[in-house]
């Protein structure tokens, strides 16, 4: 089985969401690595997925995204954002200014396992998307009490195949 290249509208990723599920053999840029982790995210725009995987050892996270158009796959990499050094509420990255291209709430479910993070089995995250000149930085938090997480991404071609 393939990734998905293209899905039916903005809200159609909700009908992949199995072909993430933890347990999962992802192919990621040559690498294969396992779905650790999954949450699915819906927000009035579209459902976007994430993915904690791991390989030998090294964890990074995937989202999975297709708000119009083709799939869009992005490998991040993620810390809290003191630890990151982003400010999510002004914008800037170890104090230079970001360009912020989306702002929201989602409402979100998640399975499997999520390392060092604590992620609630669902509920409403708040989100926040960045561009600079380095590349995107998305911030993430998933309940009002819980640290923001922060990725820096790059966008990539993947394959997926079940164990």
């Amino acid at each position: 089985m393939t990734a998905p290249a293209h899905v039916s509208g903005p809200h159609g990723l909700a009908e992949h969401a199995g072909d993430f599920a933890p347990g999962t053999t992802v192919i990621v840029d040559g690498r294969v690595s396992r779905v650790l982790g999954r949450i699915v995210a819906t927000d009035h725009v579209e459902t976007w997925l994430e993915c904690l995987l791991e390989h030998d050892g090294e964890e990074r996270w995937l989202a999975v995204e297709a708000p119009t158009g083709p799939v869009r796959y992005t490998l991040w990499r993620r810390d809290t954002a003191e630890r990151a050094g982003l400010d999510p509420q002004d914008g800037t990255l170890h104090g230079v200014a970001l360009t912020t291209t989306e702002r929201g709430t989602a409402t979100f479910s998640a399975t499997g396992r999520f390392g060092r993070f604590a992620i609630p089995a669902a509920g409403c995250l708040e989100y926040v998307e960045f561009t600079h000149a380095g590349g995107r930085v998305a911030a993430a938090r998933f309940d009002p009490g819980r640290p923001w997480l922060v990725g820096q991404g790059t966008g990539l071609p993947v394959a997926v195949r079940r164990p």
